[in-house]
């Protein structure tokens, strides 16, 4: 798999990228899958990975299709103050 680089985009939202095949498979193949919007509130996307207890969530457009990862990493080095 390639490696991920997750920036911020103009709206601030980070994307990542990443092999999308590996991730749909990987959504297809398990029961239950915890996922995020595109358009979901951070802090609720946060809150479901301190709920089950997860450090990464794929993002998936409402069609299924898998288009980034939200990882804890990216979001922490995000709110550290720049230099």
């Amino acid at each position: 798999m390639k490696s991920q680089h997750t920036q911020p985009n103009q709206n601030g939202a980070l994307h990542a990228s990443i092999s999308c095949a590996f991730w749909y498979s990987l959504v297809n193949a398990a029961t239950s899958v915890i996922t995020v919007a595109p358009q979901q509130d951070l802090d609720e996307a946060l809150r479901l990975m301190a709920n089950h207890q997860i450090r990464r969530l794929p993002v998936v457009e409402g069609d299924g299709r898998v288009v980034g990862v939200l990882a804890q990493a990216d979001v922490a080095e995000e709110a550290k103050p720049k230099k």
